[in-house]
């Protein structure tokens, strides 16, 4: 036990009274070094030893009020998807450009084309709507835009971690053909029907969530927690 720490009292105390064995066992999958030890004949009070550089990695991990969408069905979900893509684009004699949004959807882009087994391009965009109620509030501002002109050569499929209210996706997707490219489908790995406020449907749909705070697999609160590996649902306290 020379090589741990323990972690606060503070994680202790949370781990405590609000996480199982069967939790933290899950938790030591996403944080190494780690080690569960049992203290006295009250089997239900567990301690976790973690190695100081392991620290936050516990933060982020007790931040996390449930796991949505774990490893193994992000696996599945890029599978899935991948093999659509393969099969609608087989006989496309334009190539596919894959734009990705900029940050979120890194993970899951990177994910994704590795299983796409067509020849493609990538492209990186960063946009975001203009906030409700304010002037522009019918156009997109783009923070980083295509590199590439000619768009009537390509087939774009954009790559989004999630859509909520359709509204910069819809921005986008019409801004991408007023440029004339000579396709352009959506590819979200997150989908809240429930926030969508213009009428708007992507191409392809990893999955459908509630409407809840979610982070992890590039989604983040802050710029923290996008290299969590699922995608869980962050505690109130942490945002509100």
């Amino acid at each position: 036990m020379n090589n741990f720490l323990p972690c606060s009292i503070a994680i202790i105390s949370r781990i405590y009274f609000l996480k199982s064995r069967k939790f933290l066992i899950l938790l030591c999958k996403n944080v190494s070094p780690c080690e569960i030890v049992s203290l006295g004949q009250n089997q239900n009070f567990y301690v976790l030893f973690v190695s100081p550089a392991a620290t936050w990695e516990i933060k982020m991990n007790t931040d996390i009020s449930k796991i949505l969408i774990d490893k193994d069905e992000l696996e599945k979900i890029t599978d899935h998807i991948a093999e659509k893509i393969n099969r609608d684009y087989a006989d496309i004699s334009k190539p596919l450009l894959l734009l990705i949004i900029l940050k979120g959807s890194v993970m899951f882009a990177a994910d994704l084309m590795k299983k796409i087994t067509l020849p493609l391009e990538i492209e990186f965009m960063k946009v975001s709507s203009y906030g409700a109620g304010t002037k522009n509030s019918g156009e997109i501002k783009i923070h980083l835009d295509l590199t590439r002109d000619h768009l009537e050569m390509y087939n774009i499929l954009i790559i989004e971690d999630i859509i909520d209210s359709g509204r910069t996706l819809s921005r986008l997707s019409q801004l991408l053909k007023n440029r004339n490219a000579n396709s352009v489908k959506t590819c979200i790995l997150l989908d809240k029907p429930s926030r969508r406020e213009v009428p708007f449907t992507p191409d392809y749909v990893g999955r459908v969530i509630p409407d809840e705070f979610v982070v992890g697999y590039g989604l983040d609160y802050n710029e923290k927690y996008r290299n969590l590996p699922y995608v869980g649902i962050l505690k109130p306290e942490v945002y509100s």
